[in-house]
């Protein structure tokens, strides 16, 4: 009998696991009893997910209550979420806090967005205002700020405190952006950077040094390149090879010049000198040759007649 019966515990509470399967009534009172007696915190946080389902919000609660107690990462976030949003338990954001914290393996725990895959993946790591605010609401966040002042907090927040508009929230975005870039998140420095390449406030020399500070920590932002009046790190890359005697990398950079660019990464201002410096180079090998045709356009004809007195050259 004691066979039968523990094989039907382990039966419903794995059904109970999958959710949304109708488990009657009837069953409730006899696997919570065995949840009870295991000690199994996650099956009496699936009984308390039972009746959430079925709107007894008191017995979730308690129940929820019981498995976080028991070490049921799930039941803690849940009461993590209750508390910060008010909605079954008075809003109290530090006992939120301290119920998400000890609930640390539940899939998203919603202190950090960089433990959230649905954030980073879903954003491309970009976290901006409206990122943090369909995951919680702004006072939320402010006093994570304070408890939990991680990287993507502040830099979704300085997002925010930027589109509320006056110098001090402006100063602050810009302060809270250059500490979230200096502990090495990468959507900061797109932040900063664009802040100081265009519009109102450029500044071209900041914008340069966050430019530059962004490829020091291996980030490549040469969308802002033109408008900043620099190479590249691609095009740099490139020129070192050309001059280490790589004849397609050379053929590119002739390209490059010519046009201004190559590419979505290869960024530099036109110059016709350069341009024609790197296709003789090119020129001296059919790979060099070969990436030249490639890379411009048969039905342009600067870009024709820059490819005939290349080959001039080279004959």
């Amino acid at each position: 009998m004691e066979t039968q019966r523990n094989w039907d515990y382990d039966k419903i509470a794995a059904k109970l696991a999958m959710h949304r399967v109708d488990i009657g009534e009837e069953s409730i009172p006899l696997v919570l009893e065995e949840a009870r007696k295991r000690k199994d915190a996650d099956v009496i946080a699936h009984v308390a997910g039972w009746f959430e389902d079925r709107n007894d919000i008191k017995r979730y609660l308690e129940l929820a209550m019981e498995a976080a107690g028991l070490g049921s990462a799930e039941a803690n976030f849940w009461l993590g979420h209750e508390y910060r949003s008010g909605e079954n338990l008075p809003r109290d954001y530090e006992k939120s806090y301290s119920w998400f914290i000890k609930g640390k393996d539940a899939d998203w725990v919603p202190i950090d967005p960089e433990e959230n895959a649905e954030i980073m993946d879903g954003n491309g790591g970009e976290v901006t205002a409206e990122t943090l605010l369909r995951h919680g609401d702004i006072d939320w966040w402010l006093f994570l700020l304070e408890k939990h002042p991680t990287r993507a907090v502040k830099c979704g927040l300085a997002d925010w405190y930027m589109k509320q508009r006056g110098d001090d929230n402006r100063d602050m975005a810009l302060k809270m952006l250059e500490e979230s870039a200096n502990e090495g998140f990468e959507f900061a420095f797109f932040l900063l950077i664009k802040f100081y390449s265009e519009g109102e406030f450029k500044d071209i020399e900041k914008g340069k040094h966050w430019f530059y500070m962004a490829e020091e920590r291996g980030f490549d932002e040469s969308v802002f390149a033109n408008q900043l009046g620099v190479e590249s790190l691609e095009c740099r890359k490139l020129k070192d090879a050309a001059d280490n005697g790589d004849r397609r990398a050379a053929g590119k950079l002739a390209c490059a010049y010519l046009h201004g660019g190559y590419g979505d990464y290869v960024c530099c201002a036109k110059d016709e000198a350069l341009a024609r410096h790197y296709g003789t180079l090119a020129s001296a090998k059919e790979e060099g040759m070969d990436e030249l045709v490639q890379g411009l356009d048969d039905n342009n004809l600067e870009d024709q007649r820059f490819l005939s007195e290349i080959a001039k050259l080279r004959s």
